[in-house]
């Protein structure tokens, strides 16, 4: 598997604005079988706003542009403060849906995204209902067996979970997922997840480390079970859990304490780096790199044989992703950002960085998946250069395959 840097490729008309412009410019980023697409919305406070949708096609390697369109004040209620846009899809995963929203306005359009978008009709204006208005106001959608979840994050701290709705079309009522943990624990929740029948959520915790805890779709009334507490036993070295990734029965996850978290100093004089680690369904739960340590379980020993940060001190953790029965891993060191792979997180394979080792400040790494065995590295770099701040790289997940 190689990476391939397709930010090159992408040309996207630009409006000449003066330096003292108060302009402002948002990215959305949606990934789906064979394609990619990313839209952006110029907002001029002076003069108008506009619109484009570009989608990349992963087997050609090539950009195609399916809409650039000025904004016209404002068919839809919710005009927002802080100019956006956002791509996601309908409950049925039918359409795509591209919202727009600045101080004049929000607009929403919409494609079937069955087959190939170039021989899709334009993109159009779609009837906003109940239901709709409710998954566009969510920051990221869950898929449950029996429907949508969507999470909202706290506007003020966003690295907490603030709701977590059923969004059901037939409730009068949505489901608040939140609403029946107890409010101490629901105050640090931090990330979610589904996994098969269950909803997963990760709560930070600064003294006592994170804690993890499980609650089934179906029967929500059975309450919540807590998996893992006390950091997994590192308490408050492992403060947080950065990444929730099922694969089929088996969780993996990433946790440690973010630098800015790593207070007082005293507390955090010998702490390493991040770790990963593996649980079970039947609730067993294995080191995989990290700190040897007793609990309850008996004694566990990384099974990857490295230690926190991947055997790197003071490396920090970037991105955790799985696909297509793989994991990726990311973390940045004086090497830059670094990837790897592994089928069951115990034997790790670093990928050639093609050019990742030139990105010295990365403040925000993810990936998206753009169909079984494609996928798309996000990365938000420190670069001072606007054409350089948002980097796209393509992987194919396929053993030995090259984009």
């Amino acid at each position: 598997m190689t990476l391939s840097d397709i930010t090159p490729s992408l040309a996207l008309p630009r409006p000449d604005l003066a330096q003292e412009s108060l302009a402002q410019e948002s990215l959305a980023l949606f990934g789906r079988e064979g394609w990619l697409y990313l839209a952006r919305l110029h907002h001029d406070p002076a003069g108008q706003d506009r619109l484009w949708l570009d989608a990349f096609e992963m087997t050609s390697g090539c950009w195609h542009q399916l809409l650039d369109t000025s904004l016209d004040p404002c068919p839809l209620a919710g005009a927002s403060p802080q100019p956006g846009c956002r791509l996601s899809h309908d409950a049925a995963g039918a359409r795509l849906l591209l919202e727009a929203s600045t101080p004049r306005g929000r607009w929403l359009f919409s494609q079937e995204t069955a087959g190939d978008p170039l021989a899709q009709p334009r993109l159009g204006g779609l009837q906003v209902s109940g239901a709709l208005v409710a998954q566009l106001a969510c920051d990221a959608l869950l898929s449950a067996p029996s429907g949508l979840i969507g999470m909202r994050r706290d506007p003020q701290k966003p690295w907490r979970i603030a709701q977590l709705l059923d969004l059901d079309p037939t409730a009068s009522t949505p489901r608040d997922w939140l609403g029946s943990l107890a409010p101490e624990l629901a105050q640090g929740v931090t990330q979610a997840a589904i996994q098969g029948e269950r909803l997963l959520l990760a709560v930070a915790d600064a003294k006592s480390g994170f804690s993890l805890w499980a609650t089934a779709l179906e029967t929500p009334d059975s309450g919540w079970h807590c998996l893992l507490e006390r950091g997994a036993e590192r308490y408050l070295h492992n403060r947080e859990v950065f990444a929730l990734c099922p694969q089929g029965e088996t969780l993996y996850l990433a946790a440690g304490a973010a630098p800015e978290q790593r207070r007082p100093e005293s507390a955090f004089f010998d702490y390493q780096g991040f770790e990963l680690l593996r649980l079970e369904a039947d609730g067993n739960w294995e080191l995989l790199a990290g700190v040897p340590r007793v609990s309850p379980q008996g004694l566990k020993l990384p099974l990857s044989a490295l230690g926190p940060g991947l055997g790197v001190r003071q490396r920090e953790w970037r991105l955790l992703h799985a696909q297509d029965g793989q994991l990726i891993l990311g973390a940045t060191d004086e090497e830059g950002l670094r990837l790897w792979r592994s089928r069951d997180g115990e034997d790790w394979e670093a990928l050639a960085q093609q050019g990742l080792e030139q990105i010295q400040e990365v403040r925000r790494c993810r990936m998206i998946a753009c169909g079984a065995r494609q996928a798309v590295l996000i990365l938000d770099t420190a670069e001072s250069d606007p054409n350089q701040a948002i980097r796209l790289w393509r992987l194919d997940l396929e053993q030995g395959a090259a984009s």
